[in-house]
């Protein structure tokens, strides 16, 4: 849905905002760097040669591994601390809170004027559906007028069972007649009940069709269609009696020798005497033919209001007032739908920025700490060299036999070098106050514009509804 587009790619940008911390930077291992330099066994072997000479002023070979180890560690740690520097720096430059709020506000006018144009464009449909359902509704009460009809129509919802009828109808007398024209038939019993296909699909489908289209106009209040109806009615009656003699006519000629022209002996017959029908099975036809006709033509009459077109009017206004109340329905399913979608969505939208704010203030602590644990690390490689250095010399003075040289006197200092740079913008307190202040009025406006609009739509589906009949909303709102 238009509406919820950007609500949700701003909440999918949004996911992946909190990261984990950095790692602190890890202590040495004394014990290892000591066994790993042999520190205790150089110290006693140039010690025991004693070396360094008393006059030297050099650090010595020794010494200088001690060195680099702590340097070369340092800066591996530097490497590692300007990496992490970049990675907050560049995770303050993602979060962007200024333009995160300009994206929100953007999202949040959008998301109004969508589902605004949403709810244009369902009053739209709904009052063409109106305008349909006030059209039949007027229809149907003119033609009650016109007639003086004043019962409601009835007629059976569903034909199912009036269809399960007639199909009952047309395969008993199929079987009935199949049996009887098989006598004399050259393909025997299937040929009969090709035949009494034929015949029940004329008798039992005319009688259907009568009992619908015609026998309801016996009802009509015009003098002339009840009239006509009548005698429409009446032709059928004398139409299907005669076609079933005639059927018993062709059936008597079957039985005949000269079988192959049954037909053409019917006809002969026929027109000699009407009711000159040898076999009683004949006249048994006649008899079940006319029965199952009569039977076709009630069961047609009663798939429809007795009185002619009443049930088709009834039925379209119904089919109005149906679609009318489903897209009703159907409207206000889907504007509350995005209603709460849209509300929700600027709601988490709200939570976002408070969690980049969160996030902001969370690594410009981190950013802190880290130059904190930074120069502490400094310290404690200091430290660990210092310690190394003065074991070394220690060992060294126990071996020698001379005096040491007069720099084992002097204590060893690691060069600090850091490089503590914040070249990413910092909002200040005061203004990211202003921006969660701003995005919090924002959002909270485009909650109510929402709310609103939907409460207008509601009002504006009353009004819509309101303009029908009482009856009509009555049938609606049910």
């Amino acid at each position: 849905m238009k509406t919820l587009e950007k609500l949700k790619d701003l909440l999918v940008s949004s996911e992946q905002i909190q990261l984990a911390g950095i790692s602190q930077f890890l202590p040495l291992d004394i014990g290892k760097i000591k066994k790993n330099l042999r520190l205790d066994e150089k110290a006693k072997e140039n010690g025991s040669k004693q070396l360094p000479s008393s006059d030297s002023d050099d650090f010595d070979e020794v010494e200088s591994a001690i060195i680099n180890f702590i340097e070369t560690e340092r800066a591996r740690c530097l490497n590692e601390f300007n990496d992490h520097l970049t990675t907050y720096n560049q995770r303050l430059a993602n979060l962007n809170i200024e333009a995160r709020l300009t994206e929100v506000t953007l999202a949040a006018k959008k998301a109004i004027g969508d589902f605004k144009e949403q709810i244009h464009q369902g009053q739209d449909d709904l009052v063409i559906s109106r305008d349909d359902l006030e059209e039949h509704a007027s229809q149907f009460k003119n033609f009650r007028l016109e007639n003086n009809l004043t019962r409601p129509a009835h007629y059976p919802r569903s034909k199912l069972f009036r269809l399960g009828i007639i199909a009952l109808l047309f395969i008993a007398e199929c079987i009935f007649n199949a049996f009887f024209l098989a006598v004399g038939n050259e393909f025997g019993l299937l040929g009969g009940a090709g035949e009494a296909f034929i015949i029940s699909l004329v008798n039992i489908g005319i009688a259907l069709f009568f009992g619908q289209k015609i026998v309801p106009f016996i009802w009509h209040k015009n003098i002339s269609q009840k009239l006509l109806g009548n005698v429409l009615i009446s032709i059928f009656f004398a139409a299907n009696f005669v076609f079933n003699i005639f059927v018993a006519h062709y059936r008597d000629a079957l039985a005949n020798e000269m079988s192959d022209q049954a037909a053409i002996l019917a006809v002969s017959s026929f027109m000699a005497d009407i009711f000159n029908i040898a076999d009683f099975k004949s006249w048994m036809m006649v008899g079940v033919g006319c029965f199952f006709a009569i039977i076709a033509l009630i069961d047609g009459f009663g798939m429809d209001d007795p009185y002619p077109k009443y049930g088709h009017w009834d039925r379209l206004r119904r089919r109005a007032y149906e679609t009318y109340a489903d897209k009703k329905a159907n409207l206000l399913e889907d504007l509350k739908h995005t209603r709460d979608i849209a509300s929700t969505g600027l709601a988490q939208l709200k939570d976002d920025l408070v969690k980049r704010r969160q996030e902001h203030d969370s690594i410009i602590a981190n950013r802190t700490n880290l130059l904190m644990n930074f120069e502490a690390h400094q310290n404690h490689l200091e430290s660990c060299g210092h310690e190394l250095i003065t074991f070394y010399r220690a060992r060294n003075r126990e071996a020698r036999n001379t005096s040491p040289p007069k720099h084992f006197d002097r204590a060893w200092h690691l060069e600090r070098r850091i490089s503590p740079v914040f070249p990413a913008p910092i909002l200040s307190d005061e203004r990211l106050n202003e921006v969660m202040t701003e995005a919090s009025s924002t959002i909270q406006s485009a909650i109510k514009d929402v709310m609103d609009a939907f409460d207008r739509a509601i009002n504006m589906i009353e009004q819509i509804n309101a303009i029908l009949s009482p009856k009509e909303t009555n049938h609606v709102s049910t």
